[in-house]
């Protein structure tokens, strides 16, 4: 008996096989019209031990401020509101604890630097060049002289190629303040060893030192090499009122104000080589003859600007 049969073909899209991935070669078993729908899982992983939150540091510098001030001067007392201070932190607070000493400095809080310094050194953070310029001055100011002089030779033993001059200034200092020429030598050996030059105030105390043993010869050696032979004078001639100016203490010997008339008698002293005169190196001596009472001028009669002249160079002969 024949029969009819009626056979309905339908589209089908084939499920990709199992293991196989994006980018894993499964495209090549798609249809021609076909499309694959993939979808990204959102990544929610928030890694907060390792972000750096400087917002609120200020408020935390305070806050370990306010802590320790209310504190007995007992190490486990100290230590344990410290370690409150930075237990919930998901990261050490190293920017607050860095303002905290910077407030405390500015503060004069010399026995609470120390306390709050050797916290952080024995939780290994903040130990930068600053931290231990700090630490020295507060010892040195706390007259804890031994104790300056440990952690300087850990300083040294530790870090002998990279210390800054600026340490070895404050040890001299504290050296020469309290009267051991035999130690500011000893920094002072360091020095020439690793190439360090002393500023004009440090080779003075040094020069002092060698007086002190009767060796006026190596005093004589240390100035003539480390002083410089002219005392070099800038003039802001753009302001007519009180500004704050910050010199580089190893180019800058002092600031001064004169009128007119104060730095004509200071050419004067200075031509005549009094004592109490200071010595003008030649290039300035030159200025203020040819340059510089002009400018004065203008600057009296409020027309400053007119004596800019950026298109003249001045051939200034003694």
């Amino acid at each position: 008996m024949a029969g009819a049969f009626a056979l309905r073909l339908v589209p089908r899209l084939a499920a990709a096989p199992p293991g196989r991935g994006k980018g894993s070669g499964g495209g090549a078993g798609r249809g021609a019209g076909s499309r694959a729908l993939v979808t990204k899982k959102p990544n929610k992983e928030h890694h907060l031990w390792i972000r750096k939150e400087t917002a609120g540091s200020g408020k935390k510098a305070l806050r370990l401020i306010d802590t320790v001030s209310k504190l007995p001067n007992e190490k486990e007392a100290i230590y344990g509101a410290l370690d409150k201070w930075s237990a919930f932190e998901p990261e050490f607070p190293i920017i607050a604890a860095a303002k905290a000493l910077g407030m405390l400095k500015r503060r004069r809080k010399w026995l609470r630097i120390i306390q709050v310094t050797k916290w952080l050194m024995s939780k290994g953070q903040v130990l930068t060049w600053t931290t231990y310029d700090t630490l020295l001055l507060a010892l040195f100011m706390d007259g804890r002289v031994d104790e300056a002089e440990s952690i300087w030779d850990t300083i040294v033993q530790t870090h002998t190629r990279s210390v800054p001059k600026r340490l070895f200034s404050r040890m001299i200092l504290m050296y020469d303040i309290h009267h051991h020429p035999d130690k500011v030598l000893e920094v002072y050996a360091d020095m020439e060893e690793l190439g360090v030059r002393p500023d004009e105030d440090t080779a003075r105390r040094i020069g002092r030192a060698f007086v002190a043993f009767g060796q006026e010869e190596k005093e004589k050696y240390v100035l003539d090499k480390y002083l410089k032979k002219w005392k070099y004078i800038h003039f802001n001639m753009k302001q007519q009122e009180h500004v704050k100016l910050r010199p580089n203490p190893d180019e800058v010997a002092g600031v001064r104000y004169v009128s007119r008339e104060q730095l004509e008698e200071l050419v004067r002293k200075a031509d005549a080589g009094e004592d109490d005169g200071v010595k003008l190196p030649p290039w300035f001596r030159l200025i203020v003859d040819n340059l510089l009472i002009g400018w004065w001028d203008h600057l009296e009669k409020g027309t400053l600007s007119e004596a800019a002249d950026m298109g003249t160079i001045h051939n200034l002969k003694e």
